[in-house]
């Protein structure tokens, strides 16, 4: 992959705001609740073994949920999750059937928010898994938990926009690391359509699309991925993003500079090095200010130098040579 660290590195950082959002949910305990009727799910060959210090908290919750104490149940599934470091196959497949009667519980009683927050706890088990077993380039379990995370995430009341572009995220996340590049194309294309829609035009619609056109570098789809890139600039550049949060000046940081590694590989050569001068003395300006961007003047400052070498444009490899050394 041509920017794999920086792909990474976004993908990092675009999932703060779920954790912002999933971890105060996610803890929230109610007063108890009537007793509803179980769901009874059939149990599956258990072939990978439950640690016992997750098997206690798991079964308490179980008693809980039989007596009707719905809330200290998901409580207790809580305290199982936090038992280990990682989820193994057994023990997530046991949380999921666990926490999904407790959703379909409150269901029955009509008790709606209720059921969206046991389906927060589903969901951001989900994501979770899914993170950790793509940094483990575990790619088709990271998929599998990334779908249950696509799955259940309509069931949430709250933020509904959030989760879902973070479930698909860590889907997309797991099919490039497998190296199924069309389908992750297809993935996120689908989330900038899912995001288009709500017609808000914010972070999270311009990381779509700078996401997009990265995969697009992947597989040199140099049109495609200019595209995408111009349209998550346009967007990150929108005053209202950028009063809303310095974010999109982070975002837009990262994207100005996709934009101009593009050119270099694509042989743009002069629309290149217009755009390297352009950032490099809107950064150096800035340069108060590097520690807030994931590329300084400097990191311009090579690219503007590749670009000029493979030009083969003398005057402006003598100018590039010179900001990269730290002269203007």
């Amino acid at each position: 992959m041509i920017i794999s660290k920086e792909v990474r590195a976004f993908a990092r950082f675009s999932l703060y705001g779920l954790a912002i959002f999933l971890v105060p949910i996610y803890l929230i305990r109610h007063f108890v609740y009537p007793s509803g009727p179980a769901t009874t799910v059939a149990r599956s060959a258990q072939a990978i073994p439950m640690t016992a210090s997750f098997v206690a908290p798991l079964e308490k919750g179980k008693k809980l949920f039989g007596d009707g104490f719905y809330a200290d149940a998901l409580a207790a599934y809580m305290e199982a999750e936090k038992s280990v470091s990682q989820l193994n196959d057994t023990e997530y497949a046991s949380l999921k059937e666990a926490r999904l009667q407790v959703a379909h519980a409150y269901e029955s009683t009509g008790d709606t928010t209720a059921a969206s927050n046991s389906y927060v706890a589903i969901v951001g088990s989900a994501i979770q898994g899914s993170k950790k077993l793509s940094e483990s380039n575990s790619w088709d379990q990271a998929l599998a938990r990334a779908r249950d995370a696509e799955q259940f995430a309509p069931q949430i009341a709250v933020n509904q926009r959030l989760v879902t572009a973070r479930a698909i995220e860590v889907a997309v996340t797991a099919l490039r690391g497998a190296h199924s590049l069309a389908d992750a194309a297809q993935e996120e294309q689908h989330l900038v359509d899912y995001l288009e829609r709500s017609g808000d035009r914010d972070e999270l619609l311009a990381r779509a699309y700078a996401n997009l056109g990265s995969i697009y570098m992947d597989t040199q789809q140099w049109d495609s991925a200019e595209q995408a890139l111009v349209r998550a600039a346009e967007i990150c550049g929108l005053e209202e993003n950028r009063q809303r949060s310095a974010q999109a000046d982070y975002d837009r940081n990262f994207v100005d500079y996709q934009l101009v590694t593009l050119y270099l590989h694509s042989g743009k050569t002069d629309l290149g090095l217009a755009r390297a001068d352009e950032y490099y003395v809107k950064y150096q300006q800035n340069s108060a200010f590097s520690s807030d961007y994931m590329y300084s003047a400097e990191k311009f400052a090579s690219l503007g130098l590749a670009l000029a070498r493979r030009a083969n444009q003398p005057e402006a490899i003598s100018l590039w040579e010179r900001r990269s050394r730290g002269g203007s």
